[in-house]
């Protein structure tokens, strides 16, 4: 071959290479055009609420370049807003993997699995954010939400000491704040004002400690003053769920050379949730005097409206020679205020004074207490009730105290 026919050749050859790059760089160009165009189109169905239409788009545009991670993102966004909460994990476990450093995925997975009831998998999801990113306010705000909100206090309160150490502006709902604090005490006095006979007051002094959610201890110290004499009645007692929806109380109290108390009594109580918003109630107490013991069972239902109202009704039998009472309650509970509402009647067994017949007077009570916290550690209790023993005597009680937590 001439050298004419090599330089024609080669000139062909560079032209048509240059032909090609020219045509893959317009189609490359074109394409970018496309997929902007596409993401545009998208984002714009989202923000009107086409989630459907947006997630066919992201789809299009993931066939297109599967490894494009803004698509991939929005796309578990549009399956998270549809309900298709394991396609959204897929995507958005995609994006961190893929880009470990893209942190708007970890928020929106964690969100993925709370609408699925999976508060332990957002919290380590969110815990991992953190530790690539000490510095976000926003997600330590919300792991202290959420290890509130399944009962692990220990943690929520290290993540509250952590943002106060550290100076940082946090704002937490009243009631959450006032859970967080281990330590809650409880000083009263009450005196009541007796037709006929002398008056009673008694006073009493109570310390809790709130491990977790689940379990809350508690110590009680009585003094009560009844005709002159003075009796004491220290007591212990527990709050506890096991298993997490049947919620226990157990009490244990003891006195000696009482005049009033018993020498010793123990109360159970449990608590379980039947359905939405419902529960049943259940308990027993017995009460050791010198002369006489008493047992009493008690069966009610509690019913809660939006958190904020509940009413409980129960009923009591007293053995041995029965009487039976009832007790119907309304509680009323806000951010800054807490307050009951309650109304007792039935019937009451006394062993007659100098004999050892007993009798039967029927009894109700009217009492009403209202909590307010006026700090976010402090707070002021009033109660006020009204018994009558039906043509024996009138008993009205005011009576005030201090609560606080630390």
């Amino acid at each position: 071959m001439s050298k004419l026919s090599i330089s024609l050749v080669c000139r062909l050859a560079a032209g048509f290479v240059i032909l090609l790059v020219c045509i893959g760089g317009h189609a490359l160009a074109t394409n970018a055009q496309d997929i902007g165009a596409l993401s545009i189109q998208a984002d714009s169905l989202a923000k009107m609420g086409e989630f459907q239409k947006a997630a066919e788009l992201y789809l299009h545009i993931l066939e297109r370049t599967p490894e494009d991670v803004d698509a991939m993102l929005s796309l578990g966004k549009m399956y998270l807003w549809t309900g298709k909460y394991v396609k959204a994990e897929e995507r958005l476990t995609s994006v961190i993997n893929l880009t470990p450093e893209y942190e708007d995925a970890y928020p929106i997975l964690a969100n993925v699995y709370l609408n699925q009831g999976r508060t332990q998998d957002a919290i380590d999801i969110l815990k991992q954010l953190w530790e690539r990113n000490p510095n976000r306010s926003d997600v330590i705000l919300r792991l202290l939400h959420l290890y509130h909100q399944v009962g692990n206090y220990r943690e929520a309160r290290s993540i509250q000491k952590m943002l106060r150490d550290r100076g940082e502006t946090y704002k937490l709902s009243p009631n959450i704040e006032r859970d967080l604090y281990a330590w809650r005490g409880d000083v009263h006095y009450t005196y009541e004002k007796i037709d006929l006979i002398p008056d009673w007051s008694e006073t009493i002094l109570s310390m809790a400690y709130c491990w977790r959610k689940g379990f809350t201890a508690v110590g009680t110290f009585q003094r009560l003053n009844r005709f002159e004499k003075v009796n004491l009645m220290p007591s212990i007692s527990a709050y506890f769920s096991l298993p997490v929806k049947v919620h226990w109380y157990v009490n244990l109290g003891y006195t000696q050379n009482s005049d009033f108390l018993p020498d010793f009594r123990a109360d159970i109580r449990a608590q379980t949730q039947m359905m939405r918003g419902s529960s049943l109630i259940a308990g027993t107490s017995f009460l050791s005097f010198p002369t006489d013991q008493f047992q009493i069972y008690s069966l009610g239902a509690e019913q809660y409206f939006s958190g904020r109202f509940s009413v409980s009704y129960q009923y009591f039998i007293s053995e041995p020679n029965a009487s039976f009472s009832h007790l119907l309650r309304a509680n009323g509970f806000g951010d800054h205020l807490t307050s009951t509402l309650g109304y007792a009647w039935g019937n009451e067994i006394f062993r007659v004074v100098s004999s050892e017949e007993l009798g039967d007077v029927k009894t109700q009570t009217c009492f009403g207490t209202l909590t307010y916290w006026f700090k976010r550690d402090t707070g002021i209790k009033l109660n006020l009730s009204y018994a009558e023993r039906i043509h024996s005597y009138t008993r009205r009680g005011i009576g005030g105290g201090l609560v606080f937590k630390f």
